[in-house]
């Protein structure tokens, strides 16, 4: 018999094998463009550029303050020493790229707009703001003081609204001919929203029973609102970080979150007919995926980053690809996806894998059922990480998979059953050899 030293120390090797293993199956389709300092808060494709705004001071080693831009080739910094807290996120308006956050011009803070070689003031007031949305004619900001400002192209910021000290605007966006403030309130202009209402140039009107708080992005895909977040219900119902409105009802977005998870879901886009999500996250949907993943309208599917930052704040699409930039307080980078995102395939549902019999002597069985066809590849694997047995099967849904083990020396294996196209583990297992 093993003793307690001896036992916990298979236990700890097998632990960091199944982690090690873990990360070497999942395909590296991801290339890093560049690093900052600190973190990265906002990504905006502008004028044949990709913007990349935050609260860094370094680029590389190198001077960058608060912003820089990529071509597609090179990083062009931001040298300019602009006083403040950097950039919390950016939009396009009447063609010129504007920038919220707290980076300050003499004695103004809040509004910044870019000349072509620096930041200059936008409009600011004497607040940082964390909201801005272009729409059209109009930009929108709001300053942490709860002020929603309002900009029309030739004019200046006016007053549009204002909380008053008893909530605020989280993000903004246009919803069959409405405009919807999502956020932390109430009531709006005395109208009872419980944090998200809509304005249609006259009244303000609740969508429905509302969410609860802590919106920070929302998008339109396949003609429906969604709204992601820090949020647990929508509509009354409970859901995970994400919920969709689709002009009368809402909805749960195919479980959300799952899984462990230490934030929320910071940033949304639509590319390549599907909805990218990013934050911080292990799971959407019950699918494995690190900080970034797919909806395609009915499922999740992974496009997982494999990286050492905190999170992933932002996602962008420029020049066709999908970029991402991530948090952290050392380092963050920009990401760029270099895979098939046309062929980023729904993993299949499992409804079956039984591994069988444990401990085994000759052949170990495994039966499994999936809903579609599919190309499965299985593996036993030691606690090295030699590859001992590797079967590629192409399975009509329902598969009895026989796995010759006799010549395997005795001990601990893991079997690893994943799918070919989408690199989606479905079921891993240790096993032991040669036990009785």
């Amino acid at each position: 018999l093993l003793n307690k030293n001896s036992t916990m120390k298979t236990i700890y090797l097998l632990l960091a094998f199944v982690l090690l293993y873990t990360t070497n199956l999942k395909a590296q389709q991801w290339d890093t463009i560049t690093s900052f300092s600190q973190k990265i808060l906002d990504l905006k494709s502008f004028n044949g550029s990709l913007y990349i705004g935050g609260n860094f001071t370094k680029n590389e080693g190198s001077n960058c303050y608060w912003s820089a831009y990529y071509n597609g080739t090179s990083i062009f910094r931001h040298t300019t020493m602009i006083g403040g807290g950097g950039v919390d996120a950016f939009d396009v308006f009447d063609n010129e790229l504007y920038a919220v956050g707290s980076m300050q011009h003499f004695m103004s803070i809040g509004v910044s707009k870019w000349d072509g070689s620096t930041w200059v003031n936008g409009g600011s007031t004497n607040y940082s703001h964390s909201t801005i949305y272009a729409d059209g004619n109009d930009l929108y900001v709001e300053s942490d003081d709860g002020v929603v400002r309002k900009k029309t192209i030739g004019g200046s910021f006016q007053p549009f609204y204002d909380f008053n000290g008893s909530g605020g605007v989280g993000c903004i966006m246009r919803y069959n001919s409405q405009l919807i403030f999502a956020g932390s309130f109430d009531t709006i202009n005395g109208v009872a929203a419980n944090n998200i209402a809509q304005w249609d140039g006259v009244n303000w009107t609740p969508l429905g029973s509302g969410i609860s708080s802590g919106a920070y992005s929302m998008v339109v895909f396949n003609n429906e609102l969604y709204v992601a977040g820090d949020i647990s219900t929508a509509g009354g119902l409970s859901v995970n970080k994400i919920a969709k409105w689709d002009g009368s009802n809402w909805s749960d977005v195919g479980g959300g979150m799952t899984g462990s998870s230490w934030n929320d879901l910071w940033d949304m886009t639509v590319f390549s007919n599907a909805l990218y999500v990013v934050g911080d996250f292990t799971e959407m949907g019950n699918v494995t995926t690190h900080d970034v993943a797919r909806w395609d309208g009915t499922i999740w599917s992974q496009v997982d980053l494999p990286h050492t930052d905190a999170f992933v704040t932002s996602v962008e699409v420029y020049n066709n690809n999908l970029y991402v930039g991530t948090f952290d307080f050392d380092t963050s980078h920009v990401f760029v996806y270099t895979g098939s995102l046309t062929k980023v395939n729904e993993p299949n549902v499992v409804n079956k894998i039984d591994v069988f019999p444990n401990p085994v002597l000759d052949n170990l069985n495994i039966e499994l059922e999936l809903n579609n066809p599919a190309s499965i590849t299985v593996e036993v694997v030691d606690l090295l990480g030699n590859i001992a047995i590797s079967k590629k099967i192409q399975t009509n849904g329902h598969s009895l998979i026989s796995l010759d083990c006799s010549r395997l020396a005795p001990g601990t294996y893991i079997v690893a059953i994943r799918d070919d196209q989408s690199n989606s583990i479905y079921k891993r297992e240790s096993i032991i050899v040669g036990g009785d």
